[in-house]
């Protein structure tokens, strides 16, 4: 999703990983018939907050009083690996026409209507008919706070408090009332975790917490215990307070020192974190594809097999689409120099 940077080489490495388990448990939920039924959807609400988080960061870091080159890097970074899976996609849909038994949006689109959104990402919801990377709803729901966060609110805090306070009148009501939106799935119902994350980054100074760690862990096992418990309650408060669990495992992380400890594999994480975002688009076409081929159901088998599949496409995608483009979106973003004062050495960005 959005890059990351940070004073704390260990922060953004364990950010990393966070990320990458993140893509690992919505591939759970959906091929591996293994997980509770709210498990991939709180693995969302993190990637919302997350996303809030590290827009408010890098739109009040190298890109404060540059909007054209924050969307210009945005749009390098969503979707030349966007479309490169969006044509394996596609090439696995006409390879396979029963794809749709897996998922029933893997068809090729019999509309202008669904071709535009499968190609722009705004307008692919989960309404869509024909999704050919099913998961790519949620770019639908980023992108618009990837707008609203990112050139409007993101360099003014308190116009961030006011949207919190609103977005979560706003998705509690749709989340435990009645409301003509749905909770989640939607960037109406969902925008409580992007700015819950947008918060988070504002004031992460402020709630600086004694022992960062300690409230780091606390948030990362409430998240977990939230994501992998049975439902005692309703499943939608679990997804509910899923972004808050988030947003106090990143204030934690943000403030901890961590970096000598993950030093030496600090590539290895990174690079779990680059391959997350094509791994999350990924995963339900070449799911197809390792069913038609072996016979496996939704399953920890076709987990096993169709996340190696995945992740081996997600690399190649790196190396041949992104790879090559890093050196304009590092022209850009480094075009016009920062004060000495505000440089952060960017670890991923």
């Amino acid at each position: 999703m959005v890059a990351q940077r940070n004073t704390e080489p260990g922060a953004s490495a364990a950010l990393s990983v966070f990320r990458f388990s993140l893509a690992q448990m919505v591939m759970a939920t959906h091929i591996s018939a293994l997980t509770p039924p709210q498990t991939g959807r709180l693995a969302v609400e993190a990637f919302f907050c997350i996303s809030g988080f590290l827009i408010t960061m890098v739109a009040n870091g190298r890109y404060e009083g540059r909007p054209l080159a924050f969307l210009a890097n945005r749009f390098l970074r969503i979707y030349p690996t966007y479309w490169a899976c969006l044509a394996v996609g596609l090439a696995v849909v006409l390879m396979v026409p029963s794809s749709s038994v897996i998922h029933p949006s893997l068809v090729v689109p019999a509309s202008a209507a669904d071709w535009l959104a499968n190609l722009g990402v705004f307008g692919l919801t989960q309404m869509t008919v024909s999704r050919i990377l099913p998961a790519a709803w949620s770019l639908h729901t980023e992108l618009w706070f990837y707008l609203l966060i990112g050139l409007v609110t993101a360099t003014r805090p308190r116009a961030t408090l006011v949207m919190l306070a609103v977005t979560l009148a706003i998705s509690a009501y749709c989340a435990f009332w009645w409301a003509p939106v749905a909770f989640y799935g939607t960037p109406i119902g969902n925008a409580d975790a992007f700015f819950i994350g947008s918060a988070a980054w504002h004031f992460r100074g402020r709630l600086r917490p004694a022992r960062p760690l300690l409230l780091a862990g606390l948030g990362l096992v409430a998240f977990e215990s939230l994501a992998w418990a049975p439902i005692v309650h309703s499943q939608v408060l679990y997804e509910f307070l899923g972004a808050p669990a988030a947003a106090a495992f990143l204030l934690g992380l943000w403030n901890s020192r961590i970096d000598r400890a993950l030093y030496a594999v600090r590539g290895l994480c990174a690079m779990l974190g680059r391959i997350s975002y094509p791994l999350f688009l990924l995963h339900w076409p070449l799911a197809a594809l390792v069913w038609s081929v072996t016979g496996f159901a939704p399953s920890p088998a076709l987990w096993l097999t169709a996340g190696a599949a995945s992740a081996m496409v997600s690399i190649a995608v790196l190396v041949v689409v992104e790879d090559p483009l890093n050196w304009l979106r590092v022209r850009i973003r480094h075009r016009t120099a920062m004060p000495a004062a505000s440089r952060v050495p960017a670890v991923i960005d």
